[in-house]
């Protein structure tokens, strides 16, 4: 995943090979100027979904997103009221559980 150290907020979640080839990078529909939102985590991946959770903390929003591991294509998002930039979602069972700022 890539952050937002420049402030401009627009985050990236990025797939790479072994060789560290980048095989898709998504900008999770690209729809808004803050793309992915701010994303400092490892995703997490379910079947042929990457999970990642991110967030902006400047203005409390956030959002969980479910790429196609293959492409990066946007299959889900989980709109959140807070940040879960800094937690990687980890696979308990047949859950997926991820932190956020709030607590929740």
């Amino acid at each position: 995943s890539i952050g937002d150290p420049d402030n401009s907020k627009s985050g990236e979640i990025v797939r790479l090979g072994y060789d560290g080839d980048v095989h898709w990078r998504s900008d999770c529909g690209g729809k808004t100027r803050s793309k992915c939102f701010s994303c400092w985590t490892a995703p997490a991946i379910v079947g042929d979904v990457a999970i990642a959770g991110c967030g902006l903390d400047s203005s409390g929003e956030g959002a969980i997103w479910g790429l196609d591991k293959e492409t990066g294509a946007v299959r889900w998002k989980v709109k959140v009221d807070n940040d879960c930039q800094t937690s990687s979602p980890v696979v308990v069972g047949d859950a997926v559980l991820i932190g956020c700022i709030d607590g929740v």
